[in-house]
């Protein structure tokens, strides 16, 4: 029979045969496992430790940053209390009720409405000459319509003055007593003063 050569060998099965007992097969895979768990919180740790050095700056420049604004609203409060203080709650106030003058304005009807309702008023021997209007002027919240005309008697004035007060938007008519001296062909002048928006 030939033999055969070092160099040659018979193929090897793959189905490998652990021939060591299951005692010690448990052993060895829980000893592994182990090994690979430590290796993890290994691995872990050291992200952690990276990731906390990462983040110490920020953390310091953030604390700064905290401290700063704290002190800038000290500086602020203290300021506020101060007679410059004293200022910006006089501007506060003025600008509130700027905006509350403005808040009347906004549900205010404007002058060439009331101007067409004035119109709109039944004059039975009343005649205007001439209508004008003077809009609000700094802190006043009413404007003024004046109407200039000739009533035909005296009681067509007092109507007409009646029937002006019941315009929307008016909060009142000024007819001088005067005007009533005459008994017929007399000449007014009324001012209506409102809320009006220009």
């Amino acid at each position: 029979m030939r033999q055969l050569s070092v160099s040659r060998y018979a193929p090897m099965s793959r189905n490998l045969i652990n021939l060591l007992p299951l005692s010690r097969v448990r052993a060895f895979r829980r000893a592994y496992f182990a090994r690979l768990g430590v290796v993890a919180l290994v691995m872990l740790a050291a992200l952690i430790v990276v990731h906390t050095v990462l983040l110490l700056p920020s953390y310091l420049y953030l604390g700064a940053e905290t401290s700063a604004r704290q002190s800038e609203a000290a500086r602020l409060r203290a300021e506020l209390t101060d007679a410059e203080g004293s200022g910006a709650n006089q501007e506060l106030d003025a600008l509130s009720s700027e905006a509350a003058r403005l808040a009347r304005l906004k549900t205010a009807p404007t002058a060439s409405h009331t101007m067409r309702v004035i119109l709109d008023v039944p004059r039975s021997g009343v005649t205007l000459r001439g209508i004008s209007y003077t809009p609000p002027v700094g802190e006043a919240a009413n404007g003024k319509v004046t109407l200039q005309g000739d009533a035909t008697t005296r009681s067509a004035l007092q109507a007409y003055e009646r029937a002006l007060r019941g315009v929307p938007g008016v909060a009142s008519v000024e007819l001088p007593v005067g005007a009533y001296a005459n008994d017929a062909d007399i000449a007014f002048t009324v001012t209506l003063t409102g809320a009006f928006r220009p």
